[in-house]
C-alpha cells in the first residue's frame, strides 16, 4: 500500500508540473505565444523581427523557452532586433548561458546594441563573470571596455577578476583604462592584486579621466594603499600629489598619518592642490581640527579660504568662532567660505546666527546666499534674529527675500515668525510678497492667522503672488500634499 502511494505521489507531482510547463508554453504574450514570437525571428520581414524581439523583451522571465532563437537573432543584420534580443535573453537569466558568448561579442558594437548587452549580461548571473574576465583580452577594444563595464555592475562578485583588470590599466586604448579603473572602485578586488598596477597608473598616465578613478580606487583600497599614497605626498610632481590627496578622500579616518603633508600641501601656489587638499583634511576629521584651526587664524588667504572649507566638512564646532571673525574678513572668497562651513556645521553654530543675519547684507551676492543656507541648516535658533531683520525693512529687497526664504525653509519650526511674514505679504517688492505667501504655505495649520491676509493677497496685482497666496491657503487648510 505504501509503495503504491508513493509512486501515486511521483505521478501527481509531474502531472502538476507537465500541466505548469503547458499552460506556460501556451501563455499569449501580445498576442502569440513564445513559441510562435520564436518562430518569428527568422522572418524575412524586418518588423515582424522588430515585433517578435520586442514581444519576447516583453514576456520577461519566459523567454528563457526562446534562448535559442534569440541566440541566433543576435547575428540579425537589424540593430533593433539584436538589442531587443539579447536584452531578453538577460531577462532569462541562468537560463541564457548557452548564449553567453555571443553576448560578450556584442559588447564590441556601437551605441544601444552594446549597452544593452552589458545591461543583459548583468542579469544572467554570476556564471558569466570568468568569460568576461577572459574578453578583457579581446581584439576589439571596445569588447575590452563593455566587458570591464559590465563587471563592474556585477560589484564584489566579480573579485576574482581583479589581476585582468589590474592589467587592463595599462592598455593601448583610454576607454578601456577608464572602464577598468572605474571596475576596480567597484569589485573590490584584493589590494595584492591591484594595488601596483594602480599606483603605476597614477605615476604615468596622462588621461585625467583615469587617473581621477585610479585616484579612487586606490583611495578604497584603504590601508594597504597607505604607504604608498604617503610617498606620493611626497613627490616632486604635483600630478602626483594631487592624485594622492584624491585617494586620502576615500580613506576617512586611515590618512589620519598625512595630515602634516596636507597642512602644507594648503600653502601650495596650485588652487587645485590646495582644494584637494582641503578635502582629504575633511575627510580625515577630528584629528585635522586642531592644524585647521591654526591654519584659520594663521595663514595666508588662501590658506586660510582651504582650511574653512575643510573644517566646515568635518563639522567641527570648534571652529565656530573663528569662522565668525572670516566672516567679517575683507576677502568676499573667505567670507563665502566662511558661511557655508557654518551651514555645514549647522544647529551647533547657533551663536553665529547673528553675524550671519549680518551677511546676509554683504555687497556679494555670493556671501549672502550661502548665510541664507547657513540660517536655514542652523534651524530655530536663527528665528528671532530673522524675524527681526524683517521688522527692520532693510532697504535693499535681495536682503528682505534672503529673510523670508530662510524662514520658509526652516518651515514649522519658524511658525512665531507668522506676524512679520503675514506684514511683508504688503511689502511694495512683489518678489518679497510672493516668497511670503510661499513661506507662510510651508507652515501649514500654524500659520491659520494668515489666511484672510492671504485672501487679500489673492488680489495682488502680481499674478504670481496671487497664486502663491491660493497655494499657501490651500496648503494650510490641509488641501494640498505639501
Amino acid at each position: 500500500m505504501m509503495a503504491r502511494f508513493r509512486i501515486g505521489s511521483v505521478f501527481v507531482v509531474l502531472l502538476g508540473l507537465s500541466l505548469i510547463h503547458a499552460q506556460s508554453s501556451d501563455r499569449l504574450y501580445e498576442g502569440k505565444t513564445i513559441a510562435e514570437w520564436a518562430e518569428l525571428l527568422k522572418s524575412k520581414d524586418v518588423n515582424e523581427r522588430r515585433a517578435a524581439a520586442f514581444s519576447l523583451f516583453r514576456s520577461g522571465a519566459a523567454s528563457a523557452e526562446a534562448v535559442a532563437a534569440l541566440s541566433q537573432a543576435l547575428n540579425d543584420e537589424d540593430d533593433a532586433v539584436r538589442a531587443y534580443s539579447v536584452r531578453s535573453l538577460g531577462n532569462a537569466g541562468k537560463a541564457a548561458k548557452p548564449a553567453i558568448p555571443a553576448m560578450i561579442k556584442l559588447l564590441g558594437e556601437g551605441g544601444g546594441v552594446r549597452r544593452s548587452a552589458a545591461t543583459a549580461l548583468a542579469k544572467v548571473g554570476p556564471e558569466v563573470i570568468p568569460p568576461l574576465t577572459k574578453a578583457l583580452s579581446d581584439a576589439n577594444p571596445s569588447t575590452r571596455s563593455g566587458a570591464a563595464i559590465t563587471l563592474s555592475l556585477y560589484g564584489r562578485d566579480a573579485s576574482s577578476a581583479g589581476p585582468a583588470l589590474a592589467k587592463a590599466l595599462s592598455d593601448d586604448s583610454f576607454r578601456v583604462r577608464r572602464a577598468a579603473a572605474q571596475a576596480i572602485t567597484l569589485v573590490e578586488p584584493k589590494p595584492e592584486d591591484v594595488l601596483e598596477a594602480l599606483v603605476q597608473t597614477l605615476a604615468t598616465d596622462h588621461d585625467a579621466d583615469v587617473c581621477r578613478m585610479a585616484a579612487v580606487a586606490l583611495g578604497k583600497l584603504g590601508k594597504p594603499a597607505l604607504p604608498a599614497v604617503l610617498k606620493a605626498l611626497s613627490s616632486e610632481n604635483a600630478d602626483a600629489r594631487y592624485h594622492a590627496a584624491a585617494s586620502l578622500r576615500h580613506m576617512g579616518k586611515l590618512g589620519e598619518p598625512a595630515v602634516k603633508q596636507l597642512i602644507v600641501m594648503l600653502r601650495d601656489e596650485d588652487v587645485e592642490l590646495r582644494a584637494v587638499a582641503s578635502m582629504a583634511l575633511g575627510a580625515i576629521g577630528n584629528a585635522a581640527i586642531p592644524p585647521l584651526l591654526e591654519s584659520l587664524q594663521q595663514g595666508s588667504k588662501p590658506v586660510r579660504v582651504a582650511a574653512a572649507q575643510a573644517l566646515g566638512q568635518v563639522g567641527a564646532k570648534q571652529a565656530v568662532t573663528p569662522l565668525i571673525q572670516a566672516l567679517k574678513d575683507d576677502d568676499q572668497e573667505l567670507r563665502r567660505t566662511a558661511a557655508i562651513a557654518l551651514g555645514n556645521i549647522g544647529p551647533e553654530a547657533k551663536s553665529a546666527v547673528a553675524p550671519l543675519i549680518e551677511a546676509l547684507k554683504d555687497k556679494n551676492r555670493g556671501v549672502r546666499e550661502p548665510a541664507t543656507i547657513a540660517l536655514l541648516r542652523i534651524g530655530k535658533a536663527s528665528v528671532p534674529s530673522l524675524q527681526k531683520l524683517l521688522k527692520e525693512n532693510h532697504e535693499d529687497a535681495e536682503v528682505r527675500v534672503l529673510g523670508v526664504v530662510a524662514l520658509g525653509a526652516i518651515g514649522r519650526d519658524a511658525a512665531d515668525a507668522v506676524p512679520e511674514l503675514i506684514d511683508t505679504l504688503k511689502d511694495k517688492n512683489a518678489d518679497v510678497r510672493l516668497y511670503a505667501a510661499r513661506s507662510l504655505g510651508r507652515m501649514g495649520p500654524l500659520a491659520k492667522s494668515a489666511v484672510k491676509a492671504l485672501q487679500e493677497a489673492m488680489k495682488d496685482e502680481d499674478a504670481n503672488v496671487r497664486v502663491a497666496a491660493s497655494e499657501a491657503i490651500a496648503q494650510i487648510r490641509g488641501l494640498d500634499n505639501e
